[in-house]
């Protein structure tokens, strides 16, 4: 209970956990089936997989093996030289500024394909406006198929 309830609150907390105590717990002195108890380890250990699930690790476990994968955001992840997991186009911008993106600095993929990632296709821009470009497509792209 939290210091800020009221006496009468309090009681009526105390007097519920009572209710659900022991016997008057509506599971009380009941077992697990053998199912439900593999159920339960094989989930406890990370096992029960669907095949989709078990599919996607295979897969994802092949591209890391090759030096590259696409993230669940649709970027392309490359390992650099240092061995560090990275997306692919802040690095190819990092190589073609000469430095490291500053703090406050996006990449925007002008044609909006994640994996397109040729240095005509990007603009650097402050998170602001990053955020305002992806608003205002948004809403050019809602009056252009869906207003008459």
């Amino acid at each position: 209970m939290r210091a800020g309830h009221t006496p009468e609150i309090r009681a009526r907390i105390s007097a519920y956990a009572k209710l659900q105590t022991g016997p008057r717990n509506p599971f009380y002195g009941k077992r697990h089936s053998v199912e439900t108890k593999a159920k339960l380890a094989a989930a406890a250990t990370g096992r029960l997989w669907s095949e989709a699930q078990k599919e996607a690790h295979r897969i994802g476990n092949a591209a890391r093996s090759r030096g590259w994968f696409i993230n669940t955001e649709g970027y392309r992840i490359i390992r650099t030289e240092s061995g560090r997991w990275r997306a692919e186009h802040i690095v190819i911008v990092e190589k073609a500024l000469g430095r490291r993106l500053k703090y406050g600095e996006q990449v925007h993929h002008v044609n909006g394909v994640k994996a397109d990632n040729r240095n005509v296709n990007f603009i650097i821009c402050t998170n602001s406006y990053h955020k305002w470009l992806h608003n205002e497509m948004a809403r050019r792209y809602q009056r252009e198929h869906f207003n008459a």
